[in-house]
């Protein structure tokens, strides 16, 4: 059976996230549109392509139990960002639901937050079902159009062409533009030390703004 590694670093040196904790987990949703060696991903190149490479590989990262306690191990005020790249454990078509929960239920007890692509219906059931001992996840849209046909009553983000501060999708719902991208704002201080990302119950759609070296595929992929 094939070993996935998990990586964590304690105190990131991102400019965008600030000194926080993230983790860089090793696969992605097969279906993910943003996916694959010539797709858009912000991931897909420089340094955090390379490190992410790594983590798939083996040379970097832990188990998945091991990850779990170097997760529950850090500071209880110290925020925590899973899966700068990467996704939740998953079998390419459907969330693992009890490593997903092993590895929500250890980044929670803090401000903890992610991020997937999985959108079939046991993932959306399992996500469904989370509460407030475990880490925040938001439903990646890939666009305002997409973002629409997923389930409002689970936090959603989605990938925008636009800077406005404040946007709306097609259906009418509000996209609250990245505090990162709008006003040059870490993660460690969004929403005056509750980022936005991390906010379980929240009436709004954060929106981020296509970005990184393929900037222009991603806004044609999404229709930018």
């Amino acid at each position: 059976m094939k070993r996935h590694n998990y990586h964590v670093t304690p105190r990131s040196t991102n400019k965008k996230t600030g000194p926080i904790a993230v983790t860089t987990s090793p696969d992605c949703p097969d279906d993910c549109p943003f996916g694959g060696p010539d797709g858009p991903c912000y991931a897909g190149s420089g340094p955090l392509l390379l490190h992410w490479c790594k983590v798939k590989s083996g040379e970097r990262g832990t188990d998945l139990d091991r990850h779990c306690a170097d997760l529950a191990a850090l500071p209880a005020d110290r925020m925590l960002r899973l899966n700068q790249a990467g996704d939740l454990p998953g079998n390419g078509r459907t969330i693992r639901k009890r490593d997903a929960r092993k590895l929500l239920t250890a980044a929670g007890g803090r401000i903890a937050w992610s991020y997937t692509h999985y959108h079939d219906r046991a993932s959306l059931a399992f996500l469904a079902s989370l509460n407030g001992d475990t880490a925040v996840v938001n439903l990646s849209g890939n666009s305002p159009a997409h973002v629409d046909t997923l389930p409002a009553e689970l936090p959603r983000v989605c990938v925008t062409g636009s800077m406005d501060k404040v946007q709306t999708t097609p259906a009418g719902d509000r996209i609250v533009l990245c505090p990162a991208q709008s006003t040059g704002t870490t993660c460690e201080n969004c929403g005056n030390g509750r980022p936005l990302c991390s906010r379980r119950n929240r009436a709004y759609i954060v929106g981020f703004y296509a970005h990184g070296t393929r900037k222009n595929k991603l806004l044609k992929t999404i229709g930018g």
